[in-house]
C-alpha cells in the first residue's frame, strides 16, 4: 500500500528532531497495534502509524492513514 511520511530517516541523512522531506513509502504490513513495517528509497524499517499519511503532505496538513485501510491489508503480509 502506497503512502507518505515526514518521519526523518537517520540512514536517508536526515538529523532527528529536525524537519525532514516528505517521502513517499510502501506499507508492507501493519502490526495491529501502533507500528507499520516500511519501505522507503529502498530501505525497510519500522515507523508508527502517527506517521503515515494517505497523501503528500506534512503533519498536521494532512491526515494520518486510517486504521481501517491498514486493517485491510492482506493478512499473509502481515509480519508479526
Amino acid at each position: 500500500m502506497k503512502a507518505y511520511t515526514d518521519y526523518p530517516f537517520e540512514f536517508l541523512g536526515d538529523q532527528p528532531y529536525m524537519i525532514a522531506p516528505i517521502r513517499e513509502i510502501k506499507i508492507i504490513s501493519y502490526d495491529g497495534d501502533k507500528y507499520c513495517h516500511i519501505e522507503v528509497e529502498g530501505h525497510e524499517t519500522e515507523i508508527k502509524v502517527g506517521y503515515i499519511y494517505e497523501q503528500y503532505g506534512y503533519f498536521g496538513d494532512t491526515s494520518q492513514i486510517s486504521i481501517d485501510k491498514l486493517l485491510m491489508l492482506d493478512k499473509e503480509e502481515i509480519l508479526y
